[in-house]
């Protein structure tokens, strides 16, 4: 299937061919056949070169996405203090008047995991998305189903979480995004309300989704539930076939599959199985949030927030023994990427390395990439600031983000002393910005 833009662009080619089957018919007519079969493989050869055009230009079209994005992160609630900030509409019109004259295109409205049915965050995020869109800005909604310890003093989130346990039989302060009925029903009802509601705005461009590399390593803890132990007994059918198989694999007497039980220790034989395991049932949340969201908002794009760790260690125990993004980011429209740098002259160094790293990843081609710029102290204590004084350090990060191939990402709370309060910050963008249009 072709989108309308892509049959727009090649109508000239289109009745190219046309004309060659039109030449093809007159001369069949008068039974000149050799001619007629050399025309008509013309037109086959013309409507593959047609078809592998399209392909191309649809990855060009993903690229181009990514190089012309930047996007404000801007926050519209924060339950977890129970404050709404920013939310009034004189506020929100004075912030997307002045994103927008900088030269931002998009911005990211943040409500946590508020955001829900008949909700003051729903109320809210409207309001938002319907003053971003007078601004002629786009936008993505932020959404949280199950990264959060938070969620879980939350009854809405709390009363549908399926269980998740340690090895010690303690409940996780994680929801359980690995139950498959927990996503074929919770998680689906959610999605499908959450894309049906913003489809609805013209300028909500797509969606971004939890961070499992910033909180989710410790999914590794848990799994010792009931129900995990039962997908990981039917991933171990479809990989072994057999108990027998099983059993010559990790020297093991199983008489049964319902004998079977997670590993405890890491030197267990079965260990590497059970981490497997687990990555699948990563992959599977994440394909099932982008069906859901895709079928109550055709066309939209998910985005994955977060990869440092992806470049930076790729080898690291804690978060390989439960995910492994080379599965998860095939499935991804775009990702976000932020790095927290321990000094600000680091910033630009930090960045390319980044998003160089992230070019020469084989599983990243095809997928679009947004480059983070912390322009705060992230409120755990991690990392430098981009300073007022400085403001050289923030388009230079921009410029790499170019250069890469990248879209550009400020990642700030609203406030004082952050963008909005920084003209010397925000004169360099906008002139950055307007040395690009």
């Amino acid at each position: 299937m072709y989108s309308k833009d892509q049959y727009l662009n090649c109508r000239p080619r289109w009745g190219l061919a046309l004309a060659v089957g039109a030449l093809a018919a007159y001369w069949a007519k008068v039974k000149l056949v050799a001619l007629t079969c050399a025309t008509v493989i013309l037109t086959g050869m013309l409507g593959v070169l047609f078809a592998a055009e399209a392909g191309s230009r649809d990855r060009t079209q993903k690229n181009n996405w990514a190089q012309e994005v930047n996007i404000y992160y801007h926050l519209v609630s924060d339950p977890r203090i129970k404050v709404f900030v920013n939310t009034t509409e004189k506020k929100l019109v004075e912030d997307f008047k002045r994103l927008r004259e900088i030269g931002f295109t998009h911005v990211t409205l943040w409500a946590g995991n508020g955001l829900r049915k008949d909700s003051e965050e729903e109320r809210l995020m409207k309001l938002a998305v319907r003053k971003a869109g007078d601004h002629g800005l786009r936008c993505y909604i932020v959404f949280w189903v199950g990264g959060k310890p938070e969620m879980m003093n939350d009854p809405f989130w709390k009363q549908n979480a399926p269980p998740f346990v340690d090895k010690a039989g303690k409940q996780a302060l994680y929801i359980n995004v690995w139950d498959e009925k927990w996503r074929a029903g919770f998680l689906r009802d959610y999605l499908l309300w959450l894309g049906k509601t913003f489809s609805a705005f013209p300028n909500v461009e797509g969606y971004v989704t939890d961070e499992p590399d910033g909180t989710w390593w410790k999914f590794r803890e848990y799994g010792y539930d009931e129900g995990t132990r039962k997908q990981f007994v039917a991933w171990l059918k479809k990989k072994h076939g057999t108990v027998a198989t099983l059993n010559a694999a990790w020297g093991s007497a199983h008489q049964e599959w319902d004998q079977i039980q997670a590993p405890r220790e890491e030197t267990a034989k079965s260990w590497p199985d059970w981490t497997m395991a687990r990555q699948q049932f990563f992959v599977d949340w994440f394909a099932d949030t982008k069906r859901y969201l895709k079928e109550a908002h055709p066309g939209c794009t998910l985005m994955q927030n977060f990869l440092p760790r992806y470049i930076d260690n790729p080898e690291e125990k804690e978060l390989a023994d439960c995910l492994d993004w080379k599965r998860i980011i095939p499935h991804a429209d775009a990702v976000l990427m932020a790095k927290f740098s321990g000094k600000e002259e680091d910033f630009i160094r930090d960045a390319k390395a980044l998003v160089e790293g992230l070019n020469r990843k084989p599983e990243m081609k095809g997928v679009g990439k947004v480059l983070a710029a912390i322009v705060w102290r992230s409120p755990w204590g991690k990392g430098a600031k981009i300073t007022p004084e400085r403001p050289e350090t923030l388009t230079g990060i921009a410029q790499a983000a170019a250069e890469a191939g990248c879209g550009f990402y400020i990642w700030a709370w609203n406030g004082p002393n952050h963008l909005e309060g920084s003209p010397a910050l925000q004169e360099a963008l906008k002139s950055f910005y307007a040395g690009r249009r």
